[in-house]
């Protein structure tokens, strides 16, 4: 398991500034998958392939980041993992951040992997 650490500082549009930092999963499990499929549908409700697209949307978010995140500021849990936010600029900005963090995670990794490649290759008899 890799966790990488990114920061979040937003002022939402009433002017609160909503910042800290987070510990996130870069590389999750079958199990976390399957965990946040759960709680995908879960937060849903009943029949979820009857919600519209925005709850859809704002569940997917909520458990991509539930499953990441393993440390997170005060804030954040005491809003239930963003589930209980007003806004949801915030959602989103935190949100951007953890995909941002995970990326860069995933691109060290596939340069590294190329980077070994390449010194293989060199290494090969011509």
């Amino acid at each position: 398991m890799s966790i990488v650490t990114f920061a979040v500082e937003h002022k939402d549009v009433e002017g609160r500034i909503w910042a800290g930092t987070f510990d996130i999963k870069t590389r999750i499990s079958r199990r976390d998958v399957i965990r946040q499929d759960e709680i995908e549908r879960s937060i849903l409700g009943g029949s979820p392939q009857t919600a519209g697209a925005y709850a859809r949307s704002l569940a997917e978010i909520i458990s991509y980041l539930r499953v990441r995140i393993t440390k997170a500021p005060k804030w954040w849990t005491d809003a239930d993992g963003g589930l209980e936010l007003e806004s949801d600029d915030v959602l989103v900005a935190v949100n951007n951040a953890a995909v941002k963090a995970v990326e860069a995670d995933l691109k060290k990794v596939l340069d590294a992997a190329e980077a070994a490649k390449t010194e293989i290759r060199s290494e090969l008899p011509k």
